[in-house]
């Protein structure tokens, strides 16, 4: 058949060549072998080009399935960092405002995901986007945002990075090096919260704010700003003496992002936050008022630095603050909506993260908080089960912040926070209040009891079914 082909071929070329006026019409043998050695060469060629092409093609798509394979093994196996490097949107017009500090992703082995979008000297209160998870199918990544079935934004991710469908426009992004320091993967936005003192460092000097008997609250709450059309943080800020007397207080100071460490060597090399506006310099070089600054070291211990003259002279002192409440926004509580309120012990949660049923030295720990500030306290001694009561004063500071003082024989005080959750209903919608005390590197939790305090002392608790 082969040769059939080739000679209907040979035969409709000459007849081709004839028409044409290209050659006269022949019966010459030798011609005629001439043509079909060169249809036949010719043939053989494009049967070997096209098989050199099909095996290229077939090793390019073997590479492309092993790189991919490659890149799904080690993104279930280690954790990988990426940052952008490209914003365009669809036009192809780079989109990438000039006052972005950062845009980048971290996705984690076991399949969570934070996105982190850094921009102007603001910090935008959105941390949504911080506790994401991922999924990979084929070369296709989706970032979910929890308790939405549909992906926040999707793209596609191979050996040369991510190209990320980002609020209409396409981000690109590069694989980077880990950061290494915890505090370098948190966002400015961690910041929200409430957060108390747990000890400070001024040169050289180390010490423990119960034994000094030092309290001291921070609070960072969302805002909205006007001119930028978005929430921004701000931050209170509260240092008592551990009988209550304010040392000095300011409250929705605005934030600076800086892409400076507090100092070389912190725990956050990436990033620090000035709260206010910088303060004048005297004619010595050094700041006529104090400037203070923030950073995070871990998602739950913060580092405060205050940056002051004295004696003519620099003087700085570094303060540590341990995140006292596990929610990021915390209700505005009144005082009159505490008083007469009991609270009886939950768990307490060591300085590794360990949860138990029992308080070192504080069994059954209850708390009575009264009118006119007066609160008591009231546990059990675990060597000899005897009661033991103290009367103490309380103080509800900024953002639920809560100082307990002079009132414990003992431990002198406690320091922490309360917070209200809403636990919405078909039929109401309950306010739930814990109680949370720093004490010995941990966390003591206590619940409200239902139906005591509140408004008016005694009255019916803080619940509310909307029936007035």
């Amino acid at each position: 058949m082969k040769r059939m082909v080739i000679k209907l071929i040979a035969l409709a070329l000459i007849v081709s060549l004839v028409a044409c006026g290209k050659v006269e019409k022949t019966t010459d043998t030798e011609s005629m072998e001439s043509v079909k050695n060169t249809l036949e060469n010719s043939q053989e060629e494009t049967v070997e080009n096209t098989a050199v092409e099909i095996e290229k093609s077939k090793e390019n798509l073997e590479t492309e399935i092993t790189v991919q394979e490659s890149l799904q093994e080690k993104l279930l196996k280690e954790d990988t960092y990426w940052t952008a490097y490209e914003l365009k949107d669809s036009f192809g017009v780079e989109a990438l405002p000039a006052d972005y500090k950062w845009i980048d992703l971290i996705l984690w082995a076991d399949g969570s995901a934070q996105l982190r979008e850094v921009q102007n000297e603001l910090i935008l209160g959105n941390d949504m986007m911080l506790h994401m998870t991922w999924k990979l199918e084929g070369s296709s990544l989706g970032l979910y945002v929890e308790g939405f079935d549909e992906p926040y934004c999707e793209g596609t991710i191979d050996e040369n990075g991510i190209a990320l469908s980002y609020y209409g426009s396409t981000l690109y992004l590069k694989q980077d090096t880990i950061p290494k320091e915890t505090g370098e993967l948190l966002s400015p936005a961690q910041l929200t919260g409430t957060w108390v003192l747990t000890s400070g460092m001024v040169e050289g000097w180390e010490w423990d704010s119960r034994d000094e008997k030092e309290y001291g609250v921070l609070f960072f709450n969302t805002m909205w700003d006007e001119e930028i059309a978005s929430l921004t943080l701000v931050a209170d800020y509260e240092s008592r003496t551990g009988w209550g007397q304010m040392r000095e207080s300011f409250y929705d100071r605005e934030l600076t992002l800086l892409e400076d460490p507090i100092y070389e060597g912190c725990g956050n090399e990436k990033w620090s936050v000035r709260i206010g506006p910088e303060s004048p310099l005297n004619e010595h070089g050094y700041p006529e008022e104090t400037d203070y600054y923030v950073t995070l070291l871990d998602e739950n211990v913060l580092l405060l630095q205050r940056y002051y003259t004295f004696d003519g002279g620099p003087g700085v002192n570094y303060s540590y603050y341990k995140r006292i409440l596990p929610t990021a926004s915390v209700w505005e509580l009144e005082t009159a909506e505490l008083e007469g309120g009991d609270w009886e012990f939950v768990s307490f949660t060591d300085v590794d993260g360990n949860e138990s049923d029992n308080v070192p030295g504080l069994e059954n720990l209850y708390i009575h908080l009264d009118v006119m500030g007066c609160c008591s306290v009231v546990w059990e001694e675990p060597s000899t089960g005897e009661t033991i009561s103290g009367d103490a004063k309380w103080i509800l500071g900024s953002g639920g912040g809560l100082l307990i003082y002079e009132g414990n024989p003992e431990e002198a005080w406690f320091s922490g926070g309360i917070c209200m959750h809403n636990i919405e209903t078909m039929e109401d919608s309950i306010y739930n209040l814990e109680m949370y005390l720093y004490y010995a590197g941990g966390v003591i939790k206590l619940a409200h009891v239902d139906g005591s305090g509140g408004e008016n002392y005694g009255g019916e608790g803080v619940t509310d079914d909307f029936t007035d």
